[in-house]
């Protein structure tokens, strides 16, 4: 999160926004929280699924 603070206090950000891509930084942030939550609980199934199976 500090690495996102830094990018919206930089000059950069002023950037994104006057173009309006901001947005797309959102995005893929978003994107990829997403998928690490997927992966995050299909690897919990699959490992719940071997523990019973013991």
């Amino acid at each position: 999160m500090k690495l996102l603070s830094v990018l919206l206090q930089s000059n950069l950000s002023d950037t994104l926004r006057e173009n309006g891509k901001i947005n797309v930084v959102y995005g893929v942030i978003i994107i990829i929280f997403v998928g690490l939550l997927a992966y995050l609980v299909y690897t919990d199934r699959r490992i719940s699924k071997l523990e019973k199976k013991k």
